[in-house]
């Protein structure tokens, strides 16, 4: 992005920090993000907190009581979300599995005066059965599911939907859904959702994104195919059904579905295209279930009965 279009874009011209202490968090962010090129300061910093306050807090609030709720918060990463979902009332317990990304949401907590209502800790998210067994009112992956390998995906789902209470919510957003026919999250590349993982390392070459493709190369690093678990792989509405059974009839809210609802015009185009049609086929294959397991990302809110 050139210098002189910085200040044109949205999330910059929303800042809600003062700019002494937007420094000392921007500051905490470059050393985090040492080993990433400067651009993910500024998505740590601006952009994605603009995106989450304005796409996805809205519909939350919509939904779900979260002033005086109970949250748990999986994969908080530097704390973009968790500091927006405690600003609206909530005491939220946020786990990562990187101790230096719970440091960067500790000082956003005491920077925008919400660090009474918001407690880090240090977690694989399939420790949290054991660690945090609650009660919650609601569960969160923010962007965080992908990131695992099946079995600590598995283990963290079954723990999160047993430790909630009947009426208690369950919710995804920032998930690439594994049935989609683009991978825009880690290959940039068509079908690449749809390979074994095995055969998505081998083909990783081939990926759009050079960084990507040099990581599964990457001597002395971890193995192959858990590295390309970090970086991410899709994940779709089997995950679901073998970690909490049937999902036919459960009660499930989507975020894409809140947007068409604000924007009819928008969401009559948007079934026209290429995505649209080909929503409507895994739709047609699968009447069974509802639209949101079927958008090109997971983000849904699902009661427990």
């Amino acid at each position: 992005m050139a210098a002189e279009d910085v200040d044109n874009q949205p999330w910059i011209a929303n800042r809600v920090l003062p700019p002494e202490k937007e420094r000392l968090l921007r500051e905490r962010l470059a050393y985090h993000h040492r080993d990433l090129p400067p651009a993910a300061v500024e998505d740590a910093l601006q952009l994605r907190p603009y995106w989450f306050r304005h796409r996805y807090l809205p519909w939350m609030a919509s939904e779900v009581q979260l002033d005086g709720a109970s949250v748990l918060e999986i994969g908080c990463g530097t704390g973009s979300s968790t500091i927006q979902i405690a600003e609206r009332g909530a005491r939220v317990t946020a786990i990562d599995v990187k101790s230096d990304a719970l440091d960067v949401v500790r000082l956003r907590a005491e920077l925008h005066g919400v660090a009474d209502r918001v407690e880090q800790r240090c977690l694989n998210a399939a420790e949290i059965g054991i660690e945090c067994p609650g009660p919650y009112d609601v569960i969160a992956y923010t962007a965080a599911l992908e990131h695992m390998t099946h079995s600590e995906r598995q283990a963290s789902l079954v723990a999160a939907w047993r430790m909630l209470e009947p009426g208690a919510a369950l919710i995804v957003v920032d998930t690439p859904n594994r049935l989609w026919y683009f991978d825009n999250h880690t290959a940039l590349c068509p079908f690449f959702h749809w390979l074994p993982d095995d055969v998505a390392v081998d083909y990783a070459p081939h990926s759009n994104r050079p960084d990507f493709a040099a990581a599964l190369k990457a001597p002395g690093g971890d193995a192959p195919l858990l590295t390309l678990a970090r970086w991410g792989r899709g994940v779709s509405f089997h995950d679901f059904q073998l970690a909490i059974g049937p999902l036919d009839h459960l009660r499930v809210s989507g975020e894409w579905d809140y947007r068409r609802a604000l924007d009819d015009a928008w969401a009559s185009r948007w079934a026209t295209t290429i995505d649209g049609r080909y929503q409507a086929l895994l739709r047609e294959v699968t009447p069974s279930l509802p639209r949101p397991w079927f958008e090109p990302e997971l983000a849904f809110i699902i009661w427990k009965a």
